[in-house]
């Protein structure tokens, strides 16, 4: 993958970081998944917690619209966080 990241970036989000949880949510298809992580992990160590596939224009796997992705993803990061509190 030759994608670029934007000059800064990795650590304005580090600072965020420090005060949220930082998720990814792309359209990315399912068969590009393991070089979009590799990506990430190079160009952003350390920093998401998690990284959402939408798997959009698919010729196989379900498909999900990345507010679906969200919704889902904040309920479950609510609920281990009121487990952790009980």
């Amino acid at each position: 993958m030759h994608a670029i990241s934007v000059t800064g970036a990795y650590h304005s989000l580090q600072r965020l970081g420090t005060s949220c949880d930082l998720v990814v949510v792309t359209s990315r298809q399912h068969c590009i998944q393991q070089p979009t992580l590799d990506w990430v992990a190079q160009h952003f160590p350390n920093v998401f917690e998690e990284v959402h596939f939408g798997n959009h224009w698919a010729l196989e796997g379900v498909s999900k619209a990345k507010s679906e992705i969200c919704r889902c993803a904040s309920f479950c990061r609510k609920q281990t966080k009121l487990q952790m509190l009980s």
